[in-house]
Parts: C-alpha cells; structure tokens; sequence
C-alpha cells in the first residue's frame, strides 16, 4: 500500500509538530504505570504519595496525548474535547493529595475542601458537559483553583521549618519551576495574545527534578531501615541471650524446648529454676503484642523470675511474684504465664498459671492425657492478684507439656491447629525432644509456615 506524497507529507508534518509532547506524554504515562504498579506490590505502606503521583502523571501524560494533533486520526473532536475536560477537572484530586503529600502526613481544612471543590466541579461538569456557557464558567473556576493551589503550596514551602519537610529546599525549586510553567497556562487565556501552551514542558522538567526528590527519599528510606534491621539484629542477639543455652540435666527427667518467634524478636520466653539434681521450677510466658515492645517485656521476666528462686518449689508465690513485679510496668501489655515444679524425689509436682493454655499431662499408667487447669489473672494487671497451686503425682513415663497459644492457635483456611491435635502428638511415644520437634513441626505444616503468632513448646519426661 502506498501513501499519496502529500499525505506522507502531512503527516510528517504532523508528527515533526507532535514530537515533544508525544515523548512527554508517552514518558508521563509509563512513569505514572510504573508508580501505580510500585504502590500496588507495596500497598500495605500507609504511604500513598507514589499512587498519586502515579495517577497525576498518568492523566496528565494521557491529556498532553489527547491535545496533539495526531490524536485528531483516532477520536473524534468531540471525544477530544470531553476527555480533555473530564480529565481538567479531575486532574486536581491526585495533584492536591500528591502535593500534600510531598509536605504533610495529615490533611487540614483547605486540603479536604480543595478536595471536595474539585469532585464538586467534576461532578457538575459530567452533568452540564452539553452546555457551553456552565463548561466555561468551571473552566475559569478551575484556572482561579489551580493558580490559588500552586501559589499556596509555594508560599508553604517558604513559610515551613526545614524539619518538617524533608528536601524542603528542592521542593522549593521544583515546585517554582513547575509552578512558574502551570500558572502561566493558566493565565494565558486572558493574555492579550492567547499564549502558547508550554505547561508539557514545565511537567517535564518537574518530573526529572521529582526523580531527584524520590531517589533522595529512597535513600534516605533505606538508610533508616538499614539502621532498624542492626538494632533488631542486636535485639534478637540480645533476647536469644536470655533464653537458655542449654537444656538443665537431671537424673531420670528428659527436657526439651522449641522456640519459633514470628519476627526477628518475639515475646515468648521460658527458664528453668534448678534447684538441685532432683528439683526443677520450670516457667513458660507469652507478652502480648509482638516484636520488640513485646521483647523488652520478656526480657523484664527474665530479671522477675530469678528473683523468685527463694520460692521455687511454690508455683502459687511465683506466679505473685512475677505479677507483683511486672504491675503498673507494662504500658498496657500483659503477659500470661505457667509454672510447673517437679520433685523426681518425692514423685510429685506442683502447678499455678496465669491465664495461660492448660498445662498437659499425659499419665503412662492408664496411657491417659490430662488438662491440668489451675489459672489466675494474668499477670501485670492487679498488683495484689492471688494465684493457687494444683498438687501432681508424677510416674514413670510421665510425659509433660507446656506450650503457648501460637501452637493452638496456628491457622489453616480459618481452621486451628486446636488442642486435639496436640493431644494426638503427645500420646505418641516419644522422647522430650521429639516431641518438641513433632509438634513444632506439625504446627508448621498445618499453617503452611505461616505464623500467626510466637511458638514455644517445652516438654518434659520422667524416666
């Protein structure tokens, strides 16, 4: 097919006239896509500047499209002309959010109202759009909105303390150089001449200044979160410190111990209280809430349980000990706990919780499992809270198990892994370490190494 030579001509024309607002709108669109695209794998962030970034360079790409003389050979002018109007009226929401963004966290009075006019102008427009004279007027009302908005945000950047707004002073120059270039368009309309239109260039060159601003941010960004991932680092190293090295050693006893945090640092905590080679106070916490607040309180029990080594052999006064330390402390957190003392001497053991899960027993003698269910306040919220404790009888084979509700409460499609199916596991023959890692395992599986929460199982075995 062969194009007639004034045609190709025409079109030559055409393109040569096109080409730098084709290459900026082009340019707009594929960055605005590429912002959206960004804030949609990060859409957690409470941070939403990049998708209105994104949405302001897209529209605005799409209208410098729409406002070349090629777009004539694929819409009709009066698509042209609507989808420039829709697209002038609602172009203001992302540029106020963004611009705000930029400057601010929150939204004041003139922000949410700026807001409002322009969904307000929109909305009047979609319903007036066949009348001239009321298309005109939001025309003039939206050149007054933009003007009144760029002034503004350029008047805030100079007005503004410097640490309230990080790049203060690059801002500044982006936004009068942008600025400069919008106010200009919108006032060409009343110049004596009409105006050339040179706002494609102004957004050309404010979206290469706004590449430097973003990449300043990132690595500032990434500065931070460098210096966030050593301290949990030193956090994790510090609370891994608290925990014990190594398993206590008695005669005819087997105890075992998994600890499975969800996050760098966690708020589950256990220890040991030896008194001699045949006594052992054995204790299991969970804090509430996770990362480090709740690690800051496990590392609190920490210090409050080796002060109640005088009592040891008293679950009922260690779990008020523990209480009587941790209250008034806990801004708000709580913590549940559960102590077992064994005597492989006497055969017999005592037990006090404190709002904790069941302590299981299984008794070799009958091959039964029994919850063994002594619980108090949980700790850290009344001061003079009393606690009780259940007397055992201990037998040979025995086997015990203490654990937190991240084992019961681990989840599969809204199904938990539930007491049963930790029942199930501790009727099995096996020796306090396997049990700890059958149990730890099948927790795993059943929430797809998912966590919901801490995990920490310590078992126990009499001999």
């Amino acid at each position: 097919m062969q194009i007639a030579p004034e045609t190709a001509a025409e079109l030559r024309r055409i393109l040569i006239g096109d080409a730098a607002r084709l290459v900026v709108a082009i340019v707009s669109m594929a960055i605005g896509l590429g912002s959206i695209l960004v804030q949609w794998m990060r859409r957690n962030t409470q941070d939403r500047v990049r998708l209105w970034f994104g949405l302001l360079a897209f529209m605005y790409g799409y209208r410098a499209l729409l406002m070349t003389e090629s777009a004539q050979y694929f819409l009709s002018a009066r698509a042209i002309e609507f989808q420039i109007a829709l697209i002038t009226f609602t172009i203001g929401i992302p540029a106020v959010l963004f611009g705000w963004g930029l400057v601010s966290q929150k939204h004041n009075s003139v922000t949410k109202s700026l807001l409002v006019v322009n969904a307000l102008m929109a909305a009047t427009f979609l319903v007036f759009f066949a009348h001239g004279d009321v298309v005109g007027v939001l025309f003039v009302a939206n050149n007054v909105l933009v003007i009144g908005f760029t002034v503004a945000m350029i008047g805030y950047l100079f007005v503004v303390p410097a640490e309230k707004v990080p790049e203060r002073n690059t801002l500044r120059i982006v936004l009068l150089i942008w600025g400069s270039f919008v106010i200009y368009n919108n006032l060409k309309g009343w110049l004596p001449s009409g105006g050339a239109d040179y706002e494609f260039i102004g957004f050309a060159l404010f979206l290469c200044s706004l590449g430097y601003v973003v990449a300043r941010r990132s690595m500032r960004t990434e500065k931070a979160l460098l210096a966030i991932r050593k301290e949990l680092e030193i956090a994790r190293r510090i609370q891994t410190s608290i925990l014990p090295e190594a398993m206590p050693e008695l005669h005819g006893l087997q105890v075992a111990a998994q600890y499975v945090p969800m996050s760098e640092v966690a708020g589950d905590f256990y220890e040991f209280l030896v008194v001699d080679e045949k006594r052992l106070g054995v204790l299991i916490a969970d804090v509430s809430g996770h990362g480090v607040p709740a690690a800051l309180v496990a590392s609190m029990v920490k210090v409050a349980i080796a002060a109640q080594f005088e009592h040891a052999d008293d679950p009922a006064k260690v779990m008020a000990g523990l209480n009587s330390v941790l209250s008034g402390k806990l801004q708000g957190q709580f913590v549940t706990a559960a102590y077992l003392f064994l005597d492989l001497q006497s055969r017999t053991g005592r037990y006090s919780a404190a709002g904790h899960p069941p302590l299981l027993h299984y008794c070799a003698a009958d091959n039964s499992i029994h919850d063994i269910v002594e619980n108090g306040l949980i700790l850290g919220i009344m001061p003079f809270a009393s606690y009780e404790s259940r007397d055992l009888t201990v037998g040979s084979g025995d086997r015990f198990l203490l654990y937190t509700d991240g084992v019961l409460e681990a989840d599969r499609r809204g199904e938990e892994f539930g007491p049963d199916r930790v029942k199930t596991i501790l009727a099995q023959p096996l020796s306090a370490e396997q049990l700890c890692a059958s149990l730890s395992r099948e927790v795993r599986a059943w929430s797809q190494d998912v966590a919901g929460d801490d995990i920490t199982i310590v078992s126990l075995a009499i001999a």
